[in-house]
Formats: C-alpha cells, structure tokens, sequence
C-alpha cells in the first residue's frame, strides 16, 4: 500500500505545494505514494471538516514535508501541523522533512525544526537528496532511471527558482508602493493627526526623542516631522 506524504504549508504557497507534489510524482511515478495536500482538491473536498481530515491524515501519514516560507512560519496552522508531527510515532526515524523557499534561511526556521537537517528546493541537488531519502519507503522503484532522475530534479529547481523570484520580486514592489504612513507607526502619525493632541512643539520633543533613541531612523524622522507641520 503507498505511504502518504503529508505537505505542511501556507494556503498561499499552494502552487509551491503542488509543485513539490507534482515533483514526487514524475520522479516515483503516481502509484508510490499518496498525498494530503490542502491546495489539492483531492484531499480536502467541498463539504469536508476539514479539521478532521487533517487530524486523520496526520495519523495516516508515514512522511511529513514542512514546507517552509515567510507566509508559512507565520501560519498558526502550519505550527499546529508541524506540533502533530512531533506528538505522532508516524514519524519516527527522521520522517519529518523541512524544505524551505522563498528566501527563508535556516534562522528563521521555527525552533521545533531548526535541528532537523533541511533542503532547500531550488536546489537540484537537494532535490536529488529528497528522492534519495524517499527512495527508503518507496513501495516501488523510480519511474525514471537515475539519469532521468537528474534532469528531473534540475528542471524543478528552475521552476521552484522561479516561483521564488516571482514572490520575492511581489514583495520588493509592495515595499516600493508603500506610503510614507506605511513606513512608521500607524499609532504615531495617528496621534500627531489628532487636532485634541497637545501642543506641536510636544510633539516635536516626542519626535526628537524618538529620534535620538533610535527607535525611527532620520528618513522616517523626516517625513513624521513634516506630516506634523502640515497639520496647522
């Protein structure tokens, strides 16, 4: 019977996990191994509970892939996963399997996982490391000789490469259209916005202070300082 692969990641890495997903399946070919993948129609469907679905497929499952990103250390669902794993005698004998993307490093990794020898997956030879610890549970051999295996693995690394500088290149354009409010505290432009604040020049000392203390850095200085006089 096929071992399942649990893919542990954020709603909005879901092309990401059906990548990897479909990854595992053209290298094993689509009768090795099952999969729980929430971004996959066919794990959780419409009418499911789907707390339910992951609980059993939780217990199910022989392989745990965390799959890790800035939007996924961030999931409180991600973490709950990842805390199911650790409590499951399924996953026993190094079985959970972090790999991350999207410009994440190991130190940004939860502290659960931090020790846990990890891959990053626009990496082809990292890819060619994942198949060859999947290869100890595969109920059947490779649908691609080692050699196809190779070319396999470089052509998802470029596809993974890609979806990572797509998501990097977003997040670099939101930084870009941010306004200046969105670069400070909201709380601080908010009280230096309120007509009942006390006087301008005591805003100005709150200001300075900040300043010296360096908890604003002299752009964003600047432009709260400006904001303050306009409001006359």
């Amino acid at each position: 019977m096929p071992e399942t692969i649990f893919i542990s990641h954020s709603s909005k890495d879901g092309a990401i996990s059906n990548l990897l997903e479909q990854f595992v399946v053209e290298v094993f070919g689509d009768k090795t191994f099952k999969f729980f993948n929430s971004s996959n129609d066919d794990s959780i469907e419409i009418g499911d509970d789907w707390q339910a679905k992951i609980k059993g497929a939780l217990k199910e499952a022989r392989i745990f892939i965390a799959l890790l990103t800035p939007n996924s250390i961030g999931s409180a669902w991600v973490h709950f996963e990842t805390g199911g794993a650790w409590i499951t005698d399924n996953f026993d004998d190094g079985w959970i399997l972090p790999c991350y993307t999207n410009g994440l490093t190991v130190s940004d990794f939860p502290s659960t996982l931090k020790f846990l020898q990890s891959k990053q997956i626009t990496s082809a030879n990292d890819l060619n490391q994942i198949v060859q610890k999947l290869d100890q549970i595969a109920i059947q051999g490779r649908a691609n000789k080692q050699s196809m295996t190779h070319e396999v693995c470089v052509k998802y690394a470029a596809l993974f490469a890609e979806l990572e500088e797509n998501y990097l290149a977003a997040k670099q354009a939101e930084a870009i259209s941010e306004t200046p409010e969105d670069r400070v505290s909201q709380r601080i432009v908010g009280a230096l916005r309120n007509p009942v604040q006390s006087s301008k020049t005591t805003s100005r000392n709150i200001l300075e202070a900040l300043n010296k203390n360096g908890i604003l850095n002299q752009k964003d200085y600047v432009i709260l300082l400006e904001l303050m006089l306009g409001q006359s």
